[in-house]
């Protein structure tokens, strides 16, 4: 949301501005950021059940080439039309984490972690050991300082009562 109030990317945009890999190939050149959001960009889900091949190699945090985000990116498949049906996919919000830290390239944010912290966390008054996200890990692709936004979050009851809060005002912090 924080990329879209700072104009950084429309919901209707084409993943592949972000995403520059993905122009020329068939199916994924169609996907929008909005399809990602909604899981219905198409892109298959890796549950961690799923034995052998990428979506093992997914979950296990590895160091690029085989980095959860180059997978997402590189190797996960499209079941369908983007905007045509629904399927939860942990890949295409990798890819959603990914074209936000891309539209915020050369800015003050090199993080999904940074971003939050700076622009709503110290707000409601969260220290930085209050949350985690991303299981703890950054990973570096692209030129781009990656963080999960599929799992691995963590929050003090604290932190989690105030942003419950901030929710329930619909983002409003004390008059702000």
């Amino acid at each position: 949301m924080l990329a879209l109030e700072d104009d950084r990317l429309g919901p209707d945009d084409p993943a592949w501005k972000f995403i520059p890999e993905w122009k020329d190939h068939p199916q994924k050149s169609k996907i929008t950021i909005r399809q990602l959001a909604t899981h219905t960009s198409g892109l298959a889900d890796s549950q961690p059940k799923n034995k052998g091949g990428w979506q093992q190699t997914f979950w296990q945090r590895n160091d690029p080439p085989d980095d959860p985000f180059t997978i997402s990116r590189d190797q996960t498949p499209v079941l369908f039309a983007p905007g045509t049906d629904y399927q939860y996919s942990n890949p295409g919000m990798g890819m959603l984490a990914y074209a936000v830290t891309a539209s915020y390239k050369g800015s003050e944010y090199s993080d999904i972690r940074t971003l939050l912290q700076e622009r709503i966390f110290e707000h409601i008054g969260l220290e930085e050991d209050d949350w985690r996200i991303g299981y703890g890990k950054t990973y570096q692709v692209d030129g781009l300082d990656l963080v999960a936004n599929w799992g691995g979050a963590a929050f003090t009851p604290r932190a989690a009562a105030r942003v419950g809060r901030l929710m329930l005002h619909k983002g409003n912090w004390q008059g702000k």
